[in-house]
């Protein structure tokens, strides 16, 4: 399933991601939890950014 792949691809960088699935939720969602310490939520975002870069670039790619 693909959110499930991208979880995994996001959790080999570091950063869990929850897929909705596992939550009863509407596929294509994930849960962000932001009750954190400042300096790990920043990291969290951080790596996000890194993780998501080739993806943006796809999905910029679609649009234009």
């Amino acid at each position: 399933d693909k959110e499930f792949a991208l979880a995994e691809r996001f959790s080999e960088g570091g950063l869990f991601l929850h897929p909705s699935e596992e939550n009863g939720m509407e596929p294509g969602w994930f849960r962000l939890v932001y009750t954190n310490e400042e300096e790990l939520i920043v990291e969290g975002i951080r790596r996000y950014k890194t993780i998501s870069r080739p993806y943006r670039r796809r999905i910029n790619l679609l649009n234009d």
